[in-house]
């Protein structure tokens, strides 16, 4: 069960898709083809945003964005799907004004993390 999979992009040198699971905050490599096919493994857990819009270069550095930082409330809420269900009811600007408005991006080598 993957939460909400985004940026997904293929690496042909490991024959495998690298992905963000934005709502766990981590990036994940996925084998499509030899030895590893059918496994994955987690590149970077605890990510300090919502990382989405990924790009490999053929160098292996990976390109990651963040078009929001992580919110200690949304963070908090993550587990707790019946208060946050309520969310959709409050004033927009109410929401997000809640919301910590910062991004970013980092570069990740792939082969070495």
């Amino acid at each position: 069960d993957l939460a909400f999979p985004n940026g997904i992009v293929y690496d042909k040198s490991t024959s495998s898709i690298i992905f963000s699971e934005l709502n766990r905050h981590r990036l994940i490599k996925f084998y499509v083809d030899g030895p590893k096919k059918g496994t994955q493994e987690y590149l970077i857990e605890n990510l300090f945003g919502y990382g989405d819009n990924l790009k490999l270069n053929d160098k292996g550095e990976l390109y990651v964005a963040f078009p929001a930082t992580r919110d200690p409330l949304l963070d908090h809420l993550n587990d707790k799907p019946e208060i946050r269900k309520w969310l959709i009811y409050l004033p927009e600007r109410l929401v997000y004004s809640l919301v910590q408005k910062r991004a970013g991006g980092i570069k990740i080598d792939t082969k070495t993390g």
